[in-house]
């Protein structure tokens, strides 16, 4: 999730995270990640994240990440 806000230029740190599996994560397969920008408030970024398979989701997560001092 944080190179999701990178992307953007935004240097931060996770402050909070949670995630929630939805199902087994086989290992050795190519999964897809996707994390999606939510908002910001006062430094503080909120970020969603999705784990997949084959269009199944395997996990989800929300994090919020603190700016970094530059």
């Amino acid at each position: 999730m944080v190179h999701c806000l990178f992307a953007q230029g935004v240097t931060a740190v996770t402050a909070e995270m949670t995630v929630r599996f939805l199902r087994e994560v086989p290992l050795g397969c190519d999964v897809s990640v996707g994390a999606k920008l939510l908002g910001e408030r006062h430094g503080v970024f909120q970020v969603a994240a999705s784990l997949s398979l084959e269009e199944k989701r395997l996990a989800v997560a929300k994090g919020k990440f603190c700016r970094t001092a530059r």
